[in-house]
């Protein structure tokens, strides 16, 4: 979800408004329940927050912001306090935020191997090493252009 949501967002995508206007009204509120998810609302990803907290190991949680609440830690405390001695309190917070990550590590999927899909997915990751941004970039203009002479 978060990497349709992030496709979907960049860009040369985002920037199409005619195809977006053609989204039937259900689509469009897919969208919105993705992007108040995935998308940056300023509160931090308040809702995307929300459903960490209550997934269940295991899962695969979304790594950026696990390493923003990281380096949100290691950058807003300092190492050492005023009287020179360690901040046990920044350690401790970061060990807390990695023992979080850890506990969703612990369990195993119980997927079972079906190299007939390893292989699709395989054959679209190869087909998708061609594609660039400016790549892309260039095929949003296409149709941009494309659909201002409709007009």
């Amino acid at each position: 979800s978060c990497a349709f949501h992030s496709a979907m967002a960049s860009t040369a995508i985002y920037r199409l408004k005619v195809a977006w206007s053609k989204l039937s009204s259900a689509d469009t509120k897919k969208w919105k329940a993705l992007h108040d998810t995935f998308g940056y609302d300023g509160a931090g990803y308040k809702l995307l927050r929300k459903l960490h907290r209550q997934a269940h190991a295991p899962a695969i949680l979304h790594t950026g912001l696990f390493l923003q609440d990281l380096v949100g830690i290691d950058e807003g405390h300092e190492n050492k306090l005023k009287n020179g001695t360690v901040n046990f309190k920044k350690l401790l917070k970061l060990h807390e935020k990695i023992d979080t990550i850890a506990m969703y590590q612990q369990e195993t999927y119980k997927f079972k191997e079906d190299l007939v899909v390893q292989s699709v997915f395989q054959d679209d990751f190869d087909a998708q090493e061609k594609l660039d941004d400016d790549f892309l970039y260039t095929i949003s203009c296409n149709v941009k252009a494309a659909d201002e002479k409709k007009k």
